[in-house]
């Protein structure tokens, strides 16, 4: 890795970062997540309405070792001969003109 492949993780836990080779992983605001839920759940329980239905959380990329550059494709080069005038190959086309 990340030669031949590459890796990402998800959630960015604590040992993540000391892997062999260190983990691109996808970060959560897991506290900011925790915070809004709780707030949701106490207003739920005093009897308010829901401030939200919905939440959006940005998530963060953290790139580390195990991701590397997307290489290209080389195009793939067809063995078959166009085909020349006639309809006939390219090979066959050259033989009649010798």
């Amino acid at each position: 890795m990340p030669h031949d492949i590459s890796v990402i993780g998800y959630d960015d836990s604590t040992l993540i970062a000391f892997t062999d080779p260190p983990l691109t992983t996808i970060r959560q605001r897991v506290l900011s997540m925790g915070e809004a839920t709780v707030e949701a759940l106490v207003d739920k329980i005093a009897g308010n309405g829901a401030s939200r239905s919905e939440y959006g959380f940005r998530p963060e990329l953290i790139v580390r070792a195990s991701t590397g550059a997307c290489r290209l494709r080389q195009p793939r080069v067809s063995s078959r001969r166009s085909p020349g005038r006639g309809g006939r190959g390219a090979a066959e086309g050259s033989r009649r003109h010798r």
